[in-house]
């Protein structure tokens, strides 16, 4: 199964209306605004049993929470910065969400947005998950903050700061990499810092709890910190 939905905006009278009452020249003042840009207020992706959910972001400010649903569920939002409404138009009608079923797993990715224009356009989007299916998340730039489920979880991140916090009963090992950053973990008995060999990196190797579940964490550049409750 693959499908591609094209992100458009929901408040197009925000992109429309006149920014000077009192003219009717096109307006030159920079444009900015917080605007929904999926075609519906929520977007559902079904999660077979058994099978792994994937998000993939290349970036943004990313909400994940675990919860007893049968559906992930996703809203996105884009952030103008002071640019013209035309450019806004424009970017904003390249994002797309792309889902595809793969053997083990059904990803999600938003495409059409290069880092380069992440100063410009902002991305942010809050996830619903099941909690039944192991989550795994691929993040370019941008901040990750995951309320994680009892099953395992599994993130691969370049740049940014991240922030998970877990069921403790559920889990039974972590294992957190960054390579430029600090790397913490909270157990609700007590907390570690990373140990660091070059001064830059740092890495939490822990696999006293009492679940099967495992959270694994890399960071390219960042800080990464986990919680079990």
């Amino acid at each position: 199964m693959r499908q591609t939905i094209l992100l458009t905006s929901l408040v197009s009278l925000l992109l429309a209306g006149p920014l000077v009452a009192d003219t009717a020249e096109e307006p030159t003042v920079p444009f900015a605004d917080s605007i929904v840009v999926i075609g519906e207020p929520i977007y559902l992706v079904p999660i077979p049993e058994g099978k792994a959910f994937e998000v993939a972001f290349e970036v943004g400010a990313l909400d994940i929470e675990a919860r007893p649903v049968y559906e992930a569920r996703l809203e996105v939002h884009a952030t103008c910065k002071e640019v013209s409404q035309e450019y806004c138009q424009k970017r904003v009608g390249r994002l797309e969400l792309r889902t595809r079923e793969l053997d083990d797993r059904i990803r999600v990715e938003l495409k059409g947005m290069s880092r380069r224009e992440m100063k410009k356009l902002g991305v942010e989007a809050t996830i619903v998950v099941p909690e039944r299916a192991p989550l795994i998340v691929n993040m370019g730039i941008g901040d990750l903050e995951i309320d994680a489920g009892p099953e395992s979880l599994q993130v691969g991140m370049s740049i940014g700061a991240l922030v998970v916090t877990a069921p403790r009963d559920d889990i039974g090992s972590v294992g957190i990499s960054t390579r430029i950053g600090d790397a913490s973990l909270a157990t609700g008995e007590g907390h570690r810092d990373g140990r660091r060999k070059m001064l830059i990196g740092a890495k939490v190797k822990w696999d006293e709890g009492p679940g099967d579940s495992h959270i694994a964490v890399k960071l390219g550049i960042g800080d990464a910190h986990v919680r079990l409750e």
